[in-house]
């Protein structure tokens, strides 16, 4: 079997290729990867922020191939996978714009992991909260770390002993198991307070049934007022009505009572004629 053998290359004509590609390819990476996840989470938003129970068959293949990105997150977080590509990158690769090692450096990191923190603790985007304790956790360990590195950094030793140097270090050692620690234990958590668990789970079934229960009698009590106030406003309406109608035939009279109103307007007037005429001759006289 005959050798082969390879044409080596001059390493100039090399270097001018891979400095282009770098330059196209190291912006290209943290921008393009979540703008792609974007472009293809946010169509098909109408149906991944669905409940996966009350998707059709149809949506479910729609959205087979968005599984990897949103199935690990709650359907109203469907998205959170480009917004953990976003602060990955603020924690990590937009660090080395700022002087490396400089206490400023440290402080930015820090003030971004609080944010991270936060940013967990008030979305809670996993399903299972056993997740979002995991993940919070992660995240005061990531603002513990980086408030260590910014005392290392200002180099605060001055009146430190020996005592507060190994109080430190343990500190620091504890902060770091403690993440996985919790999550070794988290599946041992219902054997051991399991008891517990279930006591407070039906303690809040009772609870839950018995404010519904209030709801549904405060309905009630409100529905029977309506019809009241219904029944009282048609009463009143009737009411109004019949004075209406009483109070038309008053101011225009039937027949009948035109004929003994004009009865009794000639008789009232042969009498006030009689009376002139009596007073009359008794002037006369």
């Amino acid at each position: 079997m005959r050798p082969v053998v390879l044409a080596s290359l001059p390493c100039a004509s090399v270097l001018p290729l891979t400095s282009s590609s770098t330059v196209l390819v190291c912006p290209s990476y943290p921008i393009g990867i979540p703008t792609m996840y974007a472009v293809m989470l946010f169509p098909k938003r109408h149906i991944l922020s669905k409940a996966p129970s009350d998707r059709t068959q149809e949506e479910i293949d729609a959205v087979a191939h968005l599984s990897f990105l949103a199935a690990s997150y709650r359907p109203e977080f469907f998205f959170f996978e480009v917004v953990e590509c976003f602060r990955k990158l603020l924690l990590s690769a937009a660090l080395i714009f700022i002087t490396p090692g400089s206490a400023t450096q440290g402080l930015f990191a820090l003030i971004m992991s609080q944010g991270s923190a936060r940013l967990y603790v008030g979305c809670k985007q996993f399903p299972d909260p056993s997740d979002n304790r995991l993940g919070e956790l992660a995240q005061w360990q990531l603002v513990f770390i980086f408030l260590a590195a910014l005392m290392l950094q200002m180099d605060l030793s001055s009146n430190v002993t020996h005592y507060d140097e190994v109080i430190f270090d343990y500190t620091i050692t504890a902060i770091l198991f403690i993440g996985p620690a919790i999550s070794f234990l988290e599946p041992l958590m219902p054997m051991i307070c399991g008891k517990k668990l279930d006591d407070v789970d039906l303690n809040i079934d009772h609870a839950a049934m018995k404010v519904v229960r209030q709801v549904a009698n405060s309905r009630q009590r409100a529905k029977a007022v309506e019809t009241s106030a219904v029944e009282v406003s048609d009463v009143e309406a009737a009411a109004e009505s019949t004075h209406g109608h009483t109070y038309d035939h008053m101011k225009d009279p039937s027949p009948l009572m035109r004929r003994k109103l004009a009865d009794n307007s000639s008789r009232s007037g042969s009498e006030n004629t009689r009376s002139a005429g009596a007073d009359d001759g008794g002037m006369a006289v």
